[in-house]
């Protein structure tokens, strides 16, 4: 588990590191480091499909580096997969048809803005390699992401043996949002929640003019995962509104 790793007077710019032999804890934390020497922001991790993982991260409100982790998962190795020439945050990497997609948000502190996804067909290489997708959001919020940032987004196979994916995004100070949020660190904080909404992709080798569009619904119900290992638990069953 990485963690962005700071004090209050936001100075440190490090990414913490913490084991756990299982999702929900209980963590060891090991150090806390900056990646490749660099000052980290907002980051993610993301692990590819033959097992090797990276540490995305906003470097300095400057750009973001996409950096090779060791086969521990526990630092990066020095090797720079690639960057982004642009100030970004709200940083989610994620892989769908064999392309490399990054949902990420303009940097206005707590309060939201137009989110952007940018894909490319190689995760190594050159910053020329990304190609932006523009705003993913068709809603009339889309000007402030549905009043959120990016997060996550959960790539997963059906049932039905289909790809789907799921976009997660945090909701910040939602009680200030009709004047903004300047401060550092906000009592509204403690109430931040997300939102789960469907992504749809259409990302083809074919396909001329490459989408991403993140759909609103009021109350929706995402398909039931494949479960690979034994059967899924009495009642464990998906449902947002």
């Amino acid at each position: 588990h990485a963690l962005l790793c700071d004090v209050q007077s936001y100075h440190l710019h490090a990414a913490g590191v913490a084991t756990s032999e299982a999702p929900c804890g209980p963590y060891t934390f090991l150090h806390a480091v900056r990646p490749g020497g660099l000052g980290s922001l907002d980051a993610t991790l993301f692990q590819d499909d033959d097992g090797s993982a990276f540490h995305v991260q906003d470097v300095e409100h400057e750009y973001v580096a996409v950096l090779e982790l060791n086969a521990e998962y526990t630092n990066a190795t020095g090797r720079v997969a690639t960057t982004l020439r642009a100030r970004r945050e709200g940083l989610a990497l994620f892989k769908w048809e064999g392309m490399y997609l990054l949902a990420t948000s303009r940097v206005t502190g707590w309060n939201p803005n137009p989110s952007e996804v940018y894909a490319r067909r190689e995760l190594y290489g050159d910053e020329s390699g990304w190609v932006s997708l523009g705003n993913p959001f068709n809603h009339p919020t889309k000007a402030t992401s549905h009043h959120s940032q990016p997060a996550h987004v959960l790539v997963y196979e059906t049932v039905t043996g289909r790809s789907a994916a799921i976009w997660i995004a945090d909701r910040w100070c939602v009680e200030e949002k009709s004047i903004g949020c300047n401060d550092e660190w906000c009592e509204c904080l403690l109430r931040a929640t997300y939102i789960w909404l469907p992504l749809q992709l259409e990302l083809g080798r074919s396909s001329h003019n490459p989408t991403c569009t993140v759909h609103w619904q009021d109350q929706w119900q995402p398909e039931m995962p494949k479960w690979r290992h034994g059967r899924r638990a009495r009642g464990q069953e998906a449902h947002f509104s």
